[in-house]
């Protein structure tokens, strides 16, 4: 004998099923990479300008991106960028764009239709060890290569000094380059010859400080994609 419902009780299965896919649909709309720019204090608001310089930066840098969005209250914008590995060189590259005040931060930017959206239907939100996890394990990975980079050509430019008999002062500055002090200009363009010898990848600049001639040593932005990419593939294989 067959089991007969009423038909109320398959039209309201029906439609928990139907608004079930209405509500999950926005999780088959994969995020955008993207950088989130916020001030470190609510005085510090982002405008058209310094959205512009972020944009500049990633251009300069050769990183793809689209989509920009400021907040009418220049309490945040949002950049979209076309390729998730280069999320770190990007907030590397906006991060030496604007200096200090800022926060940049890495970020994935929905792309749920606004037909859904306006409904109230948002993706689910991924815990830490679904989404940001990853990105927090790898720019922390990152920052230490980073680091351990630079330590090595302070060491490598110290030997290499000392070989050839240029005396001064190399170690690290405050924003994490190499910096090397001279008592004279000759010798400062010795040494700036035997970093860009040895490192081509370094860019260099002088600087004048009263008294010392000194040379600025910095990882360019290819250099910090190459960790950035060494680093994500360290952590898809442990």
């Amino acid at each position: 004998m067959l089991n007969k419902y009423p038909l109320w009780k398959y039209l309201l299965v029906l439609t928990v099923l139907v608004l079930g896919f209405f509500y999950a649909a926005p999780n088959l709309y994969a995020p955008d990479p993207a950088l989130q720019l916020t001030g470190e204090s609510s005085a510090q608001l982002i405008d058209e300008r310094l959205l512009q310089r972020a944009l500049d930066a990633l251009d300069e840098a050769g990183i793809e991106h689209f989509g920009e969005e400021l907040d009418p209250n220049g309490r945040n914008a949002l950049l979209r960028l076309a390729n998730a590995e280069e999320q770190l060189p990007a907030q590397a590259a906006v991060s030496r764009a604007l200096g200090d005040g800022f926060i940049i931060a890495l970020n994935l930017a929905p792309t749920t239709p606004d037909w859904l959206s306006d409904y109230g239907a948002q993706p689910m939100k991924l815990g830490l060890d679904l989404s940001g996890g990853v990105h927090f394990k790898l720019e922390v990975d990152v920052d230490a290569a980073v680091e351990r980079r630079m330590e090595y050509y302070v060491s490598a430019t110290k030997r290499a000094l000392r070989e050839a008999r240029v005396r001064g002062f190399v170690g690290l500055d405050d924003q994490g380059r190499v910096e090397g002090r001279f008592r004279t200009g000759e010798l400062r363009e010795q040494a700036r010859a035997i970093i860009a010898e040895n490192h081509p990848e370094l860019l260099l600049d002088r600087v004048d400080e009263g008294d010392s001639f000194n040379v600025i040593a910095a990882m360019s932005d290819q250099t910090r994609r190459d960790i950035a990419e060494y680093a994500l593939q360290q952590n898809l294989t442990t």
